[in-house]
């Protein structure tokens, strides 16, 4: 038994995996020594790919996402909304540049999936820095039977060749770039300040001495970087026009996740083979979505949390 296998990490995920089965009528997986690619596709509603429902229950989330249990019973206790609360955390930003959304979808994708509970809320934000940017998302649990810490990674991007080049760029700052164990250390010590408040006692003083670099218990942990990649697919449309009914359009989609799974892991592959040689030291978990337009994804998922459309803020006008 291994150090983190005496807790019950169980306890502390708050998005079970029904939603999975619910939202999504197929996935595909493929493993390669440390490299993990699965590839998911959202349902259709009738003939179109449309995601208005799991837009609406991936938002539906943000109070978990946000805030630990403990925290939400605080602003109970207030008299406030704990999701009302957490929308602050997903202020007035134009949809193209919030990056947000992506954290949010990791963190269901993690626990559900991955069965490895948050434990670190609102890293990015912590630095204070536009400089510097912080993981999406820091989690802890089992991976492969050992004790892991997984440290997130999300890019909803049109084109999937970029969204991989810039996920491997900000990864490798923690492995491959000058200077990787100093961001490391500085990443899991911002950590420790924004731990969930849900944890106490002896998992807390594991959790803490996991994200010290120094300690024999953060060296026994492995270490996995989840990844979510969301992409245009310009496939989808044709699938559209092409099938006749739900059963059909469900079929081409199916074989379409079956194509382009091993491209999308050779593309990686190459990636890291070409540019990135140190990543192939540590786990990655790839969690690749297709969609028809990210960017009208990114301006519905701002319109289900806040109720109401975008709106661009205009310029002073210059006299």
């Amino acid at each position: 038994m291994t150090n983190s296998q005496k807790y019950d990490w169980g306890k502390f995920i708050r998005i079970k995996s029904d939603w999975l089965s619910t939202y999504f009528s197929s996935d595909e997986f493929t493993s390669d020594k440390k490299l993990v690619s699965r590839c998911y596709g959202i349902k259709f509603s009738g003939t179109q790919h449309r995601y208005g429902e799991l837009i609406n229950h991936i938002s539906s989330q943000i109070d978990k996402f946000v805030y630990s249990k403990e925290e939400k019973k605080a602003f109970e206790k207030d008299g406030k909304i704990p999701y009302r609360e957490a929308m602050e955390y997903f202020g007035d930003v134009e949809p193209n540049s919030d990056g947000k959304y992506g954290e949010l979808i990791l963190f269901m994708l993690v626990e559900s999936i991955l069965q490895a509970p948050m434990i670190a809320h609102k890293i990015k934000s912590a630095y204070g820095t536009d400089q510097v940017k912080g993981s999406d998302g820091l989690f802890i649990g089992e991976y492969n039977e050992f004790s892991a810490i997984f440290i997130g990674e999300s890019k909803i991007m049109g084109k999937r060749s970029s969204g991989i080049d810039d996920a491997l760029e900000s990864v490798d700052r923690f492995h491959g770039k000058a200077g990787s164990d100093r961001y490391l250390k500085q990443d899991l010590i911002i950590a420790k300040n924004t731990i969930s408040k849900d944890l106490s006692g002896d998992e807390l003083d594991y959790i803490y001495d996991s994200l010290d670099t120094s300690t024999n218990t953060f060296k026994q942990n492995t270490l996995v970087h989840p990844i979510l990649i969301m992409f245009d697919d310009s496939q989808i449309s044709k699938i559209e026009t092409t099938g006749k009914n739900n059963a059909e359009v469900e079929e081409l989609f199916s074989d379409r996740i079956k194509k382009i799974l091993p491209e999308l892991n050779d593309l990686v592959k190459k990636k890291i083979g070409n540019d990135y040689p140190e990543l192939k030291t540590i786990y990655l978990d790839f969690f690749f979505i297709p969609v028809k337009d990210v960017n009208k994804f990114r301006y519905d998922m701002f319109e289900s949390i806040h109720k109401t459309p975008y709106r661009k803020k205009e310029g002073k006008t210059k006299k």
